[in-house]
């Protein structure tokens, strides 16, 4: 999900883009480690010499963001100002 907002004032922009992906689009965080013995080291069971851990990661958030402008209405040619929250 990709929301964005452009704000235009006096040749001045202002781009905001919101970026998040919905809970459907699972991840997981991947660790591979791996070893090999020296030179001249004889290793009896090379079978154990990797290992994989997959966690999944777990997602949520608690960010809410608002919008409001003023004056509103606002005549032409006067200054609209933009907060966010």
């Amino acid at each position: 999900m990709i929301k964005r907002i452009e704000l235009v004032h006096s040749g001045l922009a202002l781009a905001i883009a919101l970026l998040g992906s919905g809970t459907t689009q699972a991840q997981n965080a991947v660790n591979t480690a791996s070893v090999t013995p020296p030179a001249l080291v004889s290793d009896s069971n090379t079978a154990n010499n990797t290992a994989l851990d997959t966690d999944p990661i777990n997602r949520s958030s608690n960010l809410s963001l608002s919008l409001s402008d003023t004056p509103d209405p606002v005549a032409i040619g006067n200054l609209l100002t933009y907060t966010l929250t």
